[in-house]
């Protein structure tokens, strides 16, 4: 067992936390019932909604503007992540 925060610990380590705890011998849990609770946890995480509109002008995509967040060109920066969107042509 590890005392590192969950952010720390690697997916293995997460992993077998997750694998101990649903197998534990005293009182193991149902997988299902298990996943829906994580799933329903991670839903609560998420507060705010950040929705992104734009338009493709040629080859580019381009956002409107968001007052929320900067979205120069075809990239924009979300707490300590920075997405790059990419297009390719429709097959």
């Amino acid at each position: 067992m590890t005392n590192k925060p969950i952010d720390e610990l690697t997916h293995l380590e997460i992993d077998r936390l997750i694998e101990n705890f649903i197998t534990r011998p005293d009182d193991p849990v149902i997988p299902d019932a298990f996943l829906s609770a994580l799933q329903e946890f991670l839903q609560r995480q998420a507060t705010r909604v950040v929705e992104l509109t734009a338009e493709v002008i040629g080859d580019q995509l381009r956002f409107d503007p968001a007052a929320s967040v900067a979205v120069p060109g075809n990239a924009f920066v979300f707490g300590d992540t920075r997405f790059v969107v990419k297009l390719r042509k429709a097959r």
